[in-house]
């Protein structure tokens, strides 16, 4: 057969150029299948030339055509399935049932690309420019090269042949020498589908004469490999030269996981056959078995007998169950492996020498190995033959980590029966494709591919269009023919060009007689759509009729109101109660502008009102029918009919300021206005603007200018209260209005708390990445962010800003008087200390703090300083990294926790937390808290001081957790009352503790140890005096710092800010609500 076939160049099969040929040997046998051509550079430049000329072709076929053609390919496959089989079991000497199954996968790969070519789309993308919008379309990169292994003769070669032949490539293939006949049969198949000269060639022979050339032609932008980590090094070089794309798989070195709750006899009869699949040589295979002490001596018995009972021998015989090693070198490469695991100590259960019974031939038992360390051979390279190295684990972590020891991170398996421990092990394992309780990983529809250096896989994506094409834009303008395409799907979120102004709303019940009026007003207000301007050509409206069924543009407003009574006006409700309108495009009405829809909220209460310019126009969002009815508006959210008048009146440029609606006009609480409102005797009726209608649409964007908005107006416009209470005239909601939230009732803040339409925030400082992605998300809401650490850097920003999201920077009196708009200051923390207090009480904004959000932190850091206090940490890692200091560990100086006693200073959130985990370390704890005494102790097992010096005398250890006073909490009075060798913990404030009475009392040794998150001066002078004691341990104000509370933190405190400026702030939050409650509201003339 490779006399008959040979090479495959331009179309046809032919011989070498010079006629030079090689053996192709049996490892069953050892003796030659036969002669296989050799190619020669001439015959690769023919090959490239072809190819170049086939793809030019090949491309213009299309998608459909292409799909065709494979489909053609897969049934010459299929009427060639027996040969195939017998030529992959010669070749490999895999049993004829495995080559049977490979045969099998390899028709499905064509199969799945035939229809993966028909799926082949490009997309429009609407230009930021007017008029202008892109096509990207899917272009075939060019010519492909393959390079296959020999372990899968067919698989391989069809998962490469198959995609780059949906994408609209040329390939040029070279088969391993080892089995180039099955890549023969698989390229002759290719023959059925009609496929242009050039598209598939073969080629065989040595790397001089084919790889050296395809790698050097630039005309080949894309090479595929399936070999060792060696040669992919050197294809990754070589390919950097002409700068090719490059997909490889360079091997991999499975684990496989066998936890203590695993089902045994699933593991055992899945994992033989896998294993010694194709005698082992199989780079999915699982290599390293890391098995549960608690199954590990049932699991290798398991293992050894069934290993013990499989067939070995010649794979064309039906009772064979494991076919030789492919050739000698790999069988001594093998029997090396097994034997530098013995010498290093491993346990050979079973097999470990060549089967008995053969005179010829590569065969090897199957060979399990115990007791295997991560250091040898067997474990830290791929061995690629049947070798099954066992081990034993004990923890989760610990078999984790050593199974992603190696750096061949293709594929990883586990047997598990727990979920939450299957997903954690998924998680963590570092390889491309994981199984749980399964082996089965090769499938046409999932991608293959592993995720460290030496498992370097990025072939056979499940679209196949990825990996081999690439994407090209082009720009279509208004003055240019645009191409045609197919509509897109209604949830497709990008711009679409819809005819919003002219188009007719047809429905399923248009024409049909006694529709009731309420009906053709609800769904006048349902419509939401864009009336034309008035300078636009054509009819002012379209009427119905015979020649115009169904159409009315727009029944709310007045001018174009349909005729009571009249059933020819009436208008369209198909699926009405959910929001959704099918749209057509009349011929008799003129060109529409394009169009940008955008999502209309659904939401209680009015929509905010707004100014609009001259020439812009109100936003909604327009659904298709056919996906309407998952996204139903409830009916208890629809408005009632408002009086009727047009969606926006053009105002000339010169008018503008004078039609400006002024400041809003704050009242103090409690005022009344003699004006009334008809509808609600004695209350305020708020003003009316000719000419500005209130605006519907109320999903407010970051972007600036829209909705019509100057940047002028766009921020700090007032909204009422979440909650559907009315508004006073543009002022913040009275004490009278419904729609005041019972907190604030019940704080007498509820006319301090209103709602911006479009507020700006200030950041300053550095803030976690959750809170600015809560920023970005919030719809209408623009804001400043400065990270430097300091006030200069943020005050020029202020004037603009509404609220301010501030971390550690001080905010001093001059820079609050900057600040015309502020309404907030919300603290990244829960202290405030270098915030001036009194310069927002005066101006009457609100600073709030985030609350219980870090306060975990703060305790565990509270805890970790009173053990490393308690065990002489600091000392004792100095002692371990200095020899002259190792006999410290003799004098004895660390102490236990457990029956020790805490006094906590200030029993709140913290104190509460930390009180937790010193009572399980079996700690006696007490509490001083005055303030909390007054108000009810707590019942949690935390017994109470009266006084302060009480609790000291007590106390093994003292934490404190109160805030800054005028003066030191503890001084030099205080440290004297401690029992000698105390602990003293402060991860409260710098100031609390008398940082020079400590540093006496550490020098007597009244104090044995001390934990200092904070200090007076930060950072701290250079010779601060506590440097200098080893039994000090120091640390930068990081108590609150941690990852998780930073995240936390971040998004608390931006929130605060949006819920106090949306009027729904958990008053408990903000630490001056007396002041505001108290505060006098000025008059937009005051």
């Amino acid at each position: 057969m490779y006399h008959s076939l040979g090479l495959f160049i331009n179309g046809a099969w032919c011989g070498a150029s010079d006629g030079g040929a090689a053996p192709v040997l049996s490892p069953v046998t050892e003796v030659a299948l036969g002669q296989v051509p050799v190619a020669t550079p001439s015959d690769t430049a023919t090959a490239l030339d072809a190819a170049q000329h086939g793809l030019a072709e090949w491309r213009r076929i299309g998608n459909f055509g292409r799909a065709d053609a494979l489909h053609r390919i897969a049934d010459a496959m299929i009427r060639r399935r027996d040969d195939a089989a017998r030529m992959i079991s010669s070749e490999t000497g895999k049993p004829l049932a495995q080559a049977e199954r490979e045969w099998g996968l390899s028709i499905d790969q064509f199969r799945w690309y035939a229809e993966e070519a028909r799926r082949i789309t490009g997309r429009l993308v609407e230009s930021r420019v007017p008029g202008g919008r892109f096509e990207v379309t899917r272009e075939p990169v060019g010519i492909c090269a393959a390079f296959t292994a020999w372990n899968f003769p067919a698989a391989l070669v069809a998962r490469k042949v198959a995609p780059a032949l949906a994408a609209g490539c040329s390939i040029i293939v070279r088969p391993s020498s080892q089995t180039p006949g099955t890549a023969m049969l698989i390229v002759d198949c290719c023959r059925a589908g009609d496929l242009p000269a050039g598209v598939v060639q073969l080629l065989s022979g040595p790397t001089e004469a084919t790889y050296a050339p395809l790698m050097a032609d630039k005309r080949v932008r894309k090479v595929s490999l399936t070999g060792s980590t060696r040669v992919g090094q050197q294809m990754i070089r070589d390919a950097a030269a002409t700068v090719k794309k490059v997909s490889m798989e360079l091997g991999g070195n499975a684990p496989l996981i066998v936890y203590d709750d695993a089902d045994l006899e699933l593991a055992l009869n899945l994992s033989v056959p896998t294993k010694f699949a194709n005698a082992g040589q199989v780079c999915v295979t699982p290599d390293r078995f890391f098995v549960h002490e608690r199954l590990h001596d049932a699991f290798v018995e398991g293992l050894m007998a069934r290993a013990s009972a499989l067939k070995v021998g010649d794979g064309l015989d039906s009772a064979t169950q494991m076919g030789p090693l492919i050739s000698r070198k790999r069988l001594e490469e093998i029997e090396g492996i097994v034997a530098d695991a013995v010498k290093l100590g491993a346990t050979l259960a079973s097999g470990g020498k060549r089967a008995a019974g053969f005179n010829k031939g590569h065969f090897y038992e199957p060979t399990v190995l115990t007791e295997v360390t991560d250091d040898m051979r067997v474990f830290a390279e791929e061995n690629f033959g049947p070798i099954a190295a066992i081990t034993r684990f004990a923890e989760e972590d610990e078999v984790l980590h050593r199974a992603n020891a190696s750096d061949m991170g293709l594929s990883a398996y586990a047997f598990t029966r727990d979920p939450g421990r299957a997903r954690r092990t998924v998680a963590a394992l570092k390889a491309g494709m994981v199984g749980i309780n399964s082996f089965a990983m090769a499938a046409s529809e999932a991608p293959f591919g592993g995720r460290t250096s030496r498992a370097w896989v990025a072939r056979a994506a499940p679209r196949a269009s990825t990996p081999i094409s690439t994407p090209s834009s082009r720009r279509w303008c208004s003055d240019a023919p645009e191409p045609r395409s197919r509509p897109l799907g209604p949830r497709q979120a990008r711009p679409q060009r819809l005819a919003l102004d002219r188009q007719p709303l047809h429905g399923r019940d248009h024409g049909r007689p006694g529709l009731r009026q309420r009906h053709h007003r609800r769904s006048a207000r349902r419509a939401r759509l864009w009336r034309r301007p008035a300078d636009a050509p054509g009819p002012a409206r379209v009427r119905s009729g015979a020649d115009d069924p169904g159409a009315l543009v727009r029944a709310r407003h007045r001018h174009e109101a349909p005729r009571r009574g009249c059933h020819g006006d009436h208008l369209p409700h198909d699926q009405h109660r959910r929001g959704r309108r099918a749209l057509r495009e009349h011929p008799a009405l003129p060109p529409a502008r394009p169009a940008q829809l955008r999502p209309h909220p659904r939401r209680r209460g009015p929509r905010p009102r707004c100014l609009l310019q001259a020439g812009q126009r109100r936003h909604s969002r327009l659904r298709d029918d056919r996906d309407s009815r998952g996204h139903a508006e409830p009916r208890r959210h629809r408005r009632h009919a408002r009086p009727r008048r047009p969606l926006h009146r053009p105002l000339r440029p010169d008018t503008w300021a004078e039609r400006r609606p002024p400041e809003p006009r704050l009242r103090p609480r409690g005022a009344r206005d003699d004006r009334g409102d008809p509808a609600h005797p004695g209350r305020r009726a708020p003003p009316r603007h000719q000419g500005l209608p209130p605006l519907r649409h109320a999903r407010l964007r970051r972007a600036g200018g829209r909705m019509g908005l100057r940047p002028r107006d766009r921020l700090g416009r007032l909204a009422p209260p979440r909650g559907g209470g009315r508004r006073l005239g543009g002022a913040l909601p009275g004490p009278d209005e419904r729609g005041r939230d019972r907190r604030d009732e019940r704080w007498g803040l509820g006319h301090r708390q209103g709602r911006l339409l479009m507020p700006h925030l200030l950041i300053a400082g550095k803030l976690h990445p959750a809170g600015l992605d809560l920023l970005a998300s919030a719809p209408g809401v623009t804001f400043d962010y400065v990270e430097e650490v300091s006030e200069p850097s943020y005050a020029p920003l202020i004037a603009k800003a509404d609220g301010l999201v501030l971390r550690t920077q001080p905010l001093s009196s001059a820079t609050v008087a900057r600040a015309p708009r502020l309404r907030v200051v919300s603290r990244h923390g829960v202290g405030y200390d270098a915030v001036d207090l009194a310069a927002l009480d005066a101006r009457g904004i609100a600073l709030a703090i985030v609350g219980d959000v870090n306060s975990v932190s703060v305790a565990e850091h509270a805890m970790m300083m009173l053990l490393a206090c308690a065990k002489r940490a600091r000392l004792a890692d100095r002692a371990a990294r200095e020899p002259s200091l190792w006999n410290w560990r003799n004098r004895l100086e660390a102490t236990e926790l457990s029956g020790r006693r805490l006094l906590i200073l200030g029993y709140g959130r913290i104190g509460r937390h930390l009180a937790r985990m010193a009572r399980g370390f079996a700690m006696r704890v007490r509490a001083f808290d005055p303030f909390l005494a007054a108000q009810g102790w707590p019942d949690d097992g935390t017994e109470p001081v009266a006084t302060l010096s009480e609790g000291l005398a007590w106390a093994d250890a003292v934490s404190v957790h109160v805030p800054k006073a005028e003066r030191p909490l503890v001084g030099a009075a205080e440290l004297a009352l401690l029992r000698p060798g105390a602990i003293l913990i402060n991860t409260a404030r710098g100031g609390v503790v008398d940082e020079a009475a400590l540093a006496e009392a550490l020098a007597s040794g009244r104090v044995g140890a001390a934990g200092l998150d904070v200090l007076d001066a930060e950072p701290p002078p250079e010779r601060h005096p506590l440097f200098a004691f080893e039994q000090v341990i120091l640390s930068p104000h990081i108590a609150g710092l941690t990852a998780d509370a930073a995240e936390r933190m971040a998004v608390a405190s931006v929130q605060n800010a949006l819920d106090y400026l949306d009027g729904r702030l958990d008053p408990r939050l903000l630490v001056n609500k007396d002041a505001l409650a108290c505060h006098a509201l000025p008059t937009a003339s005051g």
